[in-house]
């Protein structure tokens, strides 16, 4: 989230110009991926989407210009026009609102796991696996209440949110995160899912890349239908 006065200061931009470094050797290689909205409005067409078709050419014009840094001719009007959209873009998520629903939603393992189940997984006792197979058996009951997703990235969302949550649950809930930290984190689940239509999410964010292999795995089928079978095995289910 691009915040004005941060990004005014010298060492904000500093840190930022040291994150983008990695990058400028690669810069002629380094393309940035439409945002989620934009992948479902092609999916939704009905046709397969080429590689090509998800790459944004605006969105790879501004990163190349921040990779570049300010020896850039057109830093100064990016970073501008970047705070120009910084409050608009804000008002898209409602940290409030999605805390609300998320703890709702935590509710969903805690009350399927019991009170055994939920020590086991706070104690980390339930192995990577078996969670990957709770994660499953409660999208499917999920999806048999509402119906078919719409698009392919619908599901992809729902698998991120219940592996975040999932990890909620296992940290004894959200009741106490600040709102803001739910709306980054929803933030941070669209990266994730965007970056599933590529062969790999690299990062540092140890919650980012517990994202990444989840979203991964659930659509390995026969990774997919061990972790369901290994979670049953525990006694999970969904009621």
């Amino acid at each position: 989230m691009w915040h004005s006065r941060k990004w005014r200061s010298k060492p904000t931009r500093k840190s930022i110009s040291r994150s983008l470094d990695a990058l400028r050797p690669a810069i002629d290689r380094t393309f940035v991926s439409l945002s989620c909205k934009e992948i479902k409005a092609l999916q939704q067409r009905g046709s397969a989407i080429a590689l090509h078709e998800i790459l944004s050419g605006p969105g790879t014009k501004i990163a190349r210009v921040l990779i570049e840094g300010e020896t850039s001719p057109d830093y100064a009007r990016v970073v501008e026009r970047i705070l120009e959209i910084a409050p608009k873009h804000k008002t898209l998520f409602d940290g409030h609102q999605d805390k609300a629903v998320m703890v709702d939603h935590v509710g969903i393992f805690t009350r399927n796991l019991g009170v055994n189940g939920s020590k086991a997984l706070r104690a980390g006792k339930i192995s990577e696996n078996e969670k990957l197979g709770m994660i499953l058996l409660v999208m499917t009951k999920m999806v048999t209440a509402t119906g078919p997703f719409e698009t392919d990235i619908d599901m992809r969302h729902l698998l991120v949110r219940l592996a975040r949550i999932l990890m909620w649950a296992e940290k004894q809930g959200i009741d106490s995160i600040n709102p803001d930290k739910i709306m980054n984190d929803f933030i941070d689940m669209d990266f994730v899912v965007a970056g599933s239509f590529f062969d790999e999410t690299m990062t540092h964010d140890k919650t980012l890349a517990a994202l990444d292999r989840v979203i991964r795995d659930a659509m390995d089928i026969e990774l997919a239908e061990h972790a369901v079978r290994a979670a049953q095995a525990i006694g999970f289910k969904v009621v």
